[in-house]
């Protein structure tokens, strides 16, 4: 091993790190480029061969701010994070209520699952087609909120509980509780099971 280290000037130590060069002729032949793509608080490490000017380094690691000030300042492409499973399901547990108060087939046609069962609060039980004919009558409650919400996720399988408070059609307050089983499938979380009950 020939030749000695040299210690960059004050001038050019990162957070009170000194950098040291070694280099060999194969390095100094790309040094530039070798120095500008390594990180501020790199340790470039070779073999002393040939002597290497401060004012190399200088400019290699100015060509290095350059490039990591063009790359941070360039416009990247923005996108919309996913929502998390918590999100969305609140997000599907909401239109579910919503759903129920305003008699919305359509949006029920869409988050309920092929195999949906329901348990209504007479303690009868619906498949998918009963529960969607009994949604297009009138829900003979009124302000219809959910309170308490827990949801609980275990993969691609969750269960809702909440709370219910309405209004019955003779003006009386009600409430009563449910709770929606939903399943992931085929990407999309959909509605598998009910049980309500009213008091």
């Amino acid at each position: 091993m020939a030749g000695s280290c040299a210690q960059v000037p004050e001038s050019m130590k990162t957070n009170g790190e000194a950098w040291w060069i070694r280099t060999t002729d194969s390095l100094l032949k790309r040094q530039e480029l070798y120095l500008a793509e390594l990180t501020p608080h790199a340790c470039i490490i070779a073999y002393l061969g040939k002597g290497f000017p401060a004012a190399t380094l200088e400019g290699a690691l100015s060509k290095q701010e350059d490039h990591q000030t063009t790359t941070e300042g360039r416009d990247m492409p923005t996108t919309t994070a996913p929502k998390s499973d918590l999100e969305r399901l609140l997000e599907l547990n909401r239109d579910y209520i919503t759903s129920v108060q305003t008699s919305d087939v359509r949006r029920f046609d869409e988050i309920l699952a092929g195999d949906f069962l329901c348990t209504n609060p007479d303690a009868s039980m619906v498949d998918r087609d009963s529960f969607l004919e009994q949604t297009a009558r009138p829900a003979g409650i009124t302000n219809l909120e959910a309170h308490d919400v827990n949801v609980r996720i275990m993969g691609d399988f969750a269960i809702i509980h909440a709370r219910t408070t309405y209004t019955r059609a003779d003006s009386q307050a009600g409430a009563g509780r449910y709770t929606d089983v939903w399943a992931r499938r085929g990407g999309r979380w959909l509605a598998v099971s009910a049980h309500v009950t009213r008091a």
